[in-house]
Formats: structure tokens, C-alpha cells, sequence
């Protein structure tokens, strides 16, 4: 059974420009680039701290607490 919900399709409508801005930073030159050297940055930074001991890690950027896999 499918569920229906009257508000659904107006977030869709209001959150059409999105995809246009998303697609303007993906075809920025290296942009893909600096998202996997960042990502690459904060695993080895976390890893080396995890290592020398620390035992806890916050998140205070957005997104970040969305990764699939932890470091290691």
C-alpha cells in the first residue's frame, strides 16, 4: 500500500533549484577533486588521532556525519 502526502510535491516544486546550483558546483574545475582531498585529509587526521588516543571525535560540519565508512 502506498501512502499519499498532500505536502510532497510542493517541497518538490520549491526545491527545484537546487539540482541547477548542485550542477554549478560539480562542474567547477577540481571541485570533485577537493571534496576527495578534504575527505582524504580528515580520515588521516582522524585515524593518526584515534591512534595516538583520543577518544571521541565531534562533528561540526555539515554533511560530515554522513560518511559510510569510518576511518581505518
Amino acid at each position: 500500500m502506498t501512502s499519499y502526502d498532500p505536502y510532497a510535491s510542493l517541497f518538490a516544486a520549491d526545491g527545484s533549484h537546487a539540482t541547477e546550483s548542485t550542477q554549478r558546483f560539480l562542474d567547477l574545475p577540481f571541485f570533485r577533486d577537493g571534496v576527495r582531498l578534504r575527505t582524504r585529509y580528515i580520515d588521516d587526521a582522524v585515524r593518526e588521532g584515534l591512534k595516538a588516543g583520543l577518544g571521541q571525535v565531534v562533528l561540526l560540519g555539515a554533511g560530515l556525519d554522513t560518511r559510510e565508512r569510518g576511518p581505518g
